[in-house]
């Protein structure tokens, strides 16, 4: 397809004519004839007589996808497009062409805060005395994924989460062995706390500390 003669488009605009018309004429894009004349140095028309701003003109789909995907801005679309932001958005959205939130160019947008409360130290403390990821999460207002994140980033070695559930039968059967009910949350991978409350509920007597 050839070429517009942009000098003779420049008079037509100037003696009144649309981009759209133009752009029928001619057999090119909206785009294509508004980029040509302000390469050419013509102005293109902004507002009508009086100051008032003159109707948007519907603008084509393709014209806004083609505008778009070439690097404008949804204003630059719909300014050299003769047409009105919310038309490019509605366009856009249409043909399923993403488009950056206007937040999105802060970097402090996308950036993931670090957590300011509890320090990862005592994370790794609370879950090497036994308990799970989620127990620790629970523990200090985290989440399950939030602290196994956080414990990964920091060097330690996750524990399987596939294990079956211990049954407080198991707990109770192993406490009586001897064993501590540390050694019982460590063994099972639960927190002396939750060994505690299974016992706590099922009545089962635990033995006094000795000093």
């Amino acid at each position: 397809m050839p070429k517009p003669d942009v000098e003779t488009l420049a008079a037509e605009y100037q003696a009144g004519a649309s981009l759209r018309e133009l752009a029928k004429r001619n057999h090119h894009a909206t785009t294509t004839i508004a980029l040509a004349l302000e390469t050419y140095g013509v102005q293109l028309r902004t507002t009508g007589h009086g100051g008032r701003r003159n109707a948007p003109e519907p603008a084509s789909a393709d014209a806004i996808v083609t505008a778009y995907s070439a690097g404008l801005t949804v204003k630059q679309v719909a300014s050299h497009l003769q047409t009105s932001r919310n038309e490019v958005v509605r366009a856009l959205r249409l043909r399923n062409i993403p488009m950056p939130h206007p937040r999105s160019a802060n970097p402090q947008v996308r950036r993931h805060r670090p957590n300011k409360g509890t320090p990862t130290a005592i994370l790794i403390a609370d879950y090497n005395a036994g308990a799970t990821a989620a127990e620790v999460g629970r523990k200090h207002g985290l989440t399950g994924r939030a602290v196994a994140a956080r414990l990964t980033r920091a060097g330690v070695q996750l524990r399987p989460s596939n294990r079956k559930p211990v049954s407080t039968d198991q707990l109770a059967a192993d406490y009586a062995t001897g064993l501590s009910i540390a050694r019982v949350a460590a063994k099972h991978g639960l927190s002396e706390a939750t060994v505690r409350e299974r016992f706590k509920k099922a009545n089962i007597p635990t033995r006094s500390h000795t000093p």
